[in-house]
């Protein structure tokens, strides 16, 4: 133990000796065996020695591990091996125990002093009030020696704390603690500092003293920038210069509460270790710059002192007043471009250009970055959703925290393993595969946007709750999860084999589109029970998933009914019609064992289904087109008849000359001449081309001009193509199939005079 800090450089052996948990020692060989009896291990054997290993005590693996964190974090300056030893000072008490600290933490701004409590096994600590009170007295010792090294020219903000293991402590000696300002530490703590600076490097530093220090001024961290001051929207805006070190130093990334492991979650989402690593070799050519703003948002106030302004322009130009405080500005856009200067020689040296909002709330905060964001094509859709969800968790807005426990829930059942859905969801940071095929962008849709949650709401308060309502967001996720998985969880259970294959050949039922399907059948059966008495809001969890379940069996039952032709035929549906018609499958399905299930629209999609809708619809469009392409190519060349080929050359536009030769192309002209390879939809443009010769055709109308005459071409090219490509899932309503039959029967009377029902007698006969 010394009254010494150290220069962090010169500690590297200390290093490699504290950051192992074992302490390591080289004896004789003829000692080995009484120290193996003594709890050392054999590590290494040789000729007359051997390299010996053991667990440190728990005492000092504690202080080393806490040493060994502020070595990684890049503090300056560190106490050495054994702790420190505070200078004596004129005049002051000299009380037992008030002159050691077990590790000393010191940089440009800050100093910090560990006081590390560790015990074999959980328990009590009944001396902790007593040892609360000794480091108490530490407190002013420290901060005069604290502020005194080194003579940085600014007060260090002094941070005071006591690391525990295995302690547990009452509310009584936490509330001591903060009365004290002595910030507790559990070793869960420290696990999750020690992730997050590996993730970060140095960078983490910062994160760790705002949770030291939080809301105190730092007053190193005190600045005053020259800054144009502006209105964007509503917001008010301030554009300035700063140097990366001091942009690090009060920004950061993730709203958490301190200690959060889901907060290195949010990291390792929101920076991309290899990204840095790239952008900081950027930075290290000293030509190289950034030309883009970093987007922040400043919380807590700020001062702006304006100053004349000359021009004739609405901004003004003066000094900003930035607060001096760790985490007091966001980073909204920028975060790699800025953390990529931590622990670089440019991080002083360098400028980077600021776009700082004045204090925007959480939600305007999360919608900007989610604005910014999703117009770059690396950012995916779900790690904004995930990102949504962190700054959402605790929002005003019932909105966003339903999507915000939605994004949890389905991150949640994701990584238990008894889930249903059991590392069947894409991570963001993963790649997607044939089992990993779920995402959190297309499962949260028929989640979010149904009564689930809410029936309605009126000045932020829920006036219908939904089954999965609760005040208390944890509650919500918790009943989400039994609920939902319940549901997945019978249903998987009926149709293991097919559930097994997720996206895969043979499967189609555990991916996105079936998924989705399922839940929507589960809230039309919750509105279904609501509409029959049974409010499942007012069950407890478990009473809910009871009253649900006969209908899970049921949906598992026809699922797991149906043979390779019928997966195949459940799988083929895309989009929203492809998921409706799956939901309408499985509700017909409940519908025959339970007659009084009747959710809204199953019985239109039935009739429409009965009526053959999509089978009726091709015929008719097989015949009109048969129709439309002998009028048009027959009336073209009764326009060009200089030549055999003139009403191709002439009458044809050319972009359209040139796909009908790509298709003749890779045809191999095998159906003949060009007008065999024309698109339903190009006859309307060749037509539009020669209005003046083709309107009393194909003008339907009598009135309009030629686009909204010709109108019906486009109208019948979009069922066309619905009806010719089975994966739409599209199917063609009662009216639009009636619209169908009106325009043969105009364009037949106008063609030949003659009637639909004469064509079609013909056609029998």
């Amino acid at each position: 133990m010394t009254s010494e800090l150290f220069i962090r450089e010169d500690l590297m052996a200390d290093y490699r000796k504290r950051s192992t948990p074992y302490e390591f020692d080289s004896v004789l060989s003829k000692e080995v065996a009484s120290r193996l009896s003594e709890g050392w291990e054999l590590v290494q054997e040789n000729q007359r020695s051997s390299r010996l290993r053991k667990l440190k005590e728990h005492s000092i693996a504690l202080e080393d591990r806490v040493w060994t964190l502020c070595y990684r974090l890049g503090f300056t300056d560190l106490s050495g091996v054994g702790g420190f030893t505070l200078p004596s000072t004129s005049g002051a008490q000299n009380t037992a125990g008030t002159n050691q600290i077990d590790v000393v933490a010191v940089d440009s701004e800050s100093a910090i002093a560990f006081e590390c409590k560790s015990q074999e096994r959980f328990s009590k600590r009944n001396d902790f009030q007593s040892e609360l009170g000794k480091f108490r007295l530490t407190q002013e010792r420290f901060t005069k020696f604290a502020r005194s090294f080194r003579n940085c020219g600014t007060k260090r903000a002094i941070g005071m704390v006591m690391v525990v293991h295995n302690a547990q402590l009452s509310k009584h000696d936490l509330e001591r603690a903060q009365e004290h300002r002595i910030t507790i530490l559990t070793t869960r703590d420290i696990e999750y500092y020690e992730a997050l600076v590996k993730h970060l490097g140095v960078a983490a530093r910062y994160q760790f003293l705002a949770d030291i220090m939080s809301g105190r001024e730092i007053p190193a961290l005190r600045l005053t920038v020259p800054a144009i001051r502006t209105k964007m929207g509503k917001e008010t805006a301030y554009s300035f210069s700063v140097s990366p070190e001091y942009l690090l130093k009060i920004g950061y990334i993730s709203h958490r509460a301190k200690g959060k492991a889901s907060d290195v979650d949010a990291y390792q989402r929101m920076v991309n270790r290899n990204r840095l690593k790239s952008i900081r070799t950027f930075i290290e050519e000293e030509s190289n710059i950034f030309p883009t703003n970093i987007v922040v948002s400043l919380e807590g106030k700020v001062r702006f002192d304006a100053r004349a302004n000359e021009g004739n322009t609405s901004d003004d130009i003066g000094w900003l007043h930035l607060e001096p405080r760790y985490r007091s500005a966001w980073i909204i856009d920028g975060q790699h471009r800025l953390l990529a200067y931590a622990g670089s020689d440019r991080a002083s040296t360098s400028r980077l250009s600021v776009l700082a909002f004045d204090q925007l709330s959480a939600s305007k905060q999360a919608q900007l970055f989610v604005d910014i964001n999703a117009k770059q094509k690396a950012v995916r859709t779900d790690l904004l959703h995930s990102l949504f969800a962190e700054l959402h968790w605790n929002s005003d807005k019932i909105e966003d925290r339903i999507q915000a426990v939605t994004t949890k829930l389905l991150r949640s059942m994701d990584e238990q393993p008894d889930s249903p859905l059991f590392q069947r969801v894409v991570r963001v940071e993963g790649a997607k595969d044939s089992i990993r095929c779920l995402t959190v962008t297309e499962l949260s849709k028929p989640i979010v946007h149904s009564e689930f949650f809410m029936g309605s709401a009126r000045k932020g308060r829920v006036e219908k709750p939904g089954i999965f309502w609760a005040d208390d967001n944890s509650a919500m996720l918790d009943r989400a999860s039994v609920i939902v998985g319940s549901w997945l969880s019978e249903i998987r259970d009926r149709t293991k084999d097919w559930w097994e294959l997720g996206a895969a050949p043979g499967g189609g039922l555990a991916m996105n589109d079936g998924v989705v399907s399922l839940l929507m059948v589960l809230r039309s059966v919750v509105i279904h029970l609501r509409s029959r008495g049974i409010d499942l809001y007012e069950y407890d969890d478990a009473a809910a998933s009871a009253e649900l379940l006969p209908y899970a069996e049921l949906t598992g039952s026809y699922l797991a009914s149906l043979d390779f032709e019928g997966r195949q035929r459940f799988r083929k549906g895309r989009g929203v019609q492809g998921t409706t018609n799956r939901m309408r499958r499985i509700q017909q399905a409940i519908r025959n064992d339970v007659p009084e299930f009747d959710p809204p629209g199953l019985a239109k999609f039935l009739e429409i289904e009965a009526a053959e809708t999509n089978t009726q619809s091709k015929v008719i469009i097989d015949r009109l087109e048969r129709m439309i392409q002998t009028s048009v190519i027959d009336g073209l060349q009764e326009i060009y008849r200089d030549s055999e080929k003139a009403w191709w050359w002439q009458g044809v536009p050319k972009s359209i000359r040139v796909q009908v030769s790509t298709r003749m192309q890779e045809d191999n002209n095998s159906r003949g001449g060009e007008e065999h390879y024309f698109n339903l939809i190009d006859y309307r443009r060749i037509v539009l081309n020669h209005w003046t010769e083709f309107q009393d055709l194909f003008g339907i109308e009598k009135k309009g001009n030629k686009d909204s005459r010709t109108s019906w071409m486009s109208f019948m090219n979009d069922i066309r193509n619905a009806v010719s490509h089975a994966s739409s899932g599209k199917t063609v309503t009662i009216e639009e199939l009636d619209e169908l039959r009106e325009i043969e029967q105009a364009l037949r009377q106008m063609h030949t005079g003659e009637s639909v029902m004469n064509q079609s007698m013909d056609s029998e006969s």
